[in-house]
């Protein structure tokens, strides 16, 4: 008589876990998504983070196919507006994702009005302020000249509206 005896491979199971992490910005974060990614294809459903939430674990996923050959987990996160977004390696089923805020950009433009007087204009001092502050360097306008433009000016939290100053 044979005795017939069946080995069958278990798939081992690993885990991955996401911690986040938020630099700059808004007390408030968006939600964000992330997709987990399992040999560079979406891998199950996208998952979202709600304000104040920074961590996720995926659980219970194979670790290798029915052959043994191991399986490479990545995480990708979902534009996020307003953010940079770094995703680091997966080290020991761990991986961090850094949020890094974009201080918006503005530009205000000034137009100097001369109302009678001689025809020619004395040079007058021009000084942006933020947040009741001077704000960068003095401008001059000379005699002629009615406008300046201030550009790449970063909007931070305005407690006061920006105003000019002349």
């Amino acid at each position: 008589d044979r005795v017939q005896i069946t080995n069958t491979y278990i798939i081992p199971k690993t885990e991955i876990a996401v911690e986040k992490v938020w630099e700059g910005g808004p007390a408030v974060k968006p939600t964000i998504q992330l997709q987990l990614m399992r040999n560079g294809e979406a891998f199950g459903k996208i998952v979202e983070l709600m304000n104040g939430t920074t961590s996720y674990r995926w659980t219970d996923l194979d670790k290798t196919d029915q052959e043994g050959k191991e399986y490479i987990y990545t995480v990708q996160e979902l534009t996020v507006d307003g953010y940079t977004s770094t995703v680091g390696p997966v080290e020991s089923g761990k991986v961090q994702i850094t949020n890094t805020y974009i201080v918006p950009k503005t530009e205000i433009a000034v137009e100097k009005v001369w109302s009678g007087g001689p025809a020619v204009k004395p040079t007058i001092q021009l000084q942006l302020m933020r947040n009741g502050e001077a704000y960068g360097e003095i401008v001059e306008l000379m005699n002629g000249t009615t406008s300046y433009q201030w550009t790449d000016l970063s909007l931070i939290h305005i407690s006061e509206p920006t105003r000019l100053l002349s």
